[in-house]
């Protein structure tokens, strides 16, 4: 079971370095973007996931509640920024851990709902998020480029 914990300035540089499958490329932003930009959304979440010692992904969530400058995401859920795993750590469970963790935290702020967006691409993570609950809204995100999800969490 992996463990999600802050960035700190012993992992930053560590994290920064994460590298994901080369076919994923274009499909979620380096983690050194997300560390970059979240010091500037008030409701920004980021957390490390290990495996052990072992530095394995990113997982980061918007409590759309704050001020924030992405005028493109709904306020009314929580918001799965950014999730990432390692080429090495793939395949180990750590998405749906991470998944699950998203969830916990949206509850914990209170939200009913969840949203992420994917690639507007065939090589999209989208039947990964379907195994995990979420399904499409129809709703297209940055001009097209990418697709909302949505996971209520009633369910």
């Amino acid at each position: 079971m992996p463990e999600f914990r802050d960035v700190t300035a012993e992992n930053v540089r560590a994290i920064c370095e994460l590298q994901i499958a080369p076919h994923q490329k274009g499909l979620v932003s380096p983690a050194a973007y997300t560390l970059a930009e979240s010091a500037f959304e008030a409701g920004a979440h980021v957390r490390a996931i290990y495996d052990g010692a072992k530095l394995a992904g990113l997982l980061a969530l918007i409590d759309t509640r704050q001020p924030c400058g992405d005028r493109e995401i709904r306020r009314d859920a929580a918001y799965l920024w950014r999730l990432l795993i390692a080429e090495a750590h793939q395949g180990k469970g750590h998405g749906g851990a991470a998944i699950a963790e998203a969830l916990r935290v949206a509850r914990d702020w209170g939200f009913d709902k969840l949203t992420l967006s994917v690639a507007n691409r065939p090589d999209a993570a989208v039947p990964f998020y379907q195994r995990h609950g979420f399904r499409l809204t129809g709703r297209g995100l940055y001009g097209g480029e990418e697709r909302e999800m949505l996971r209520d969490l009633a369910v």
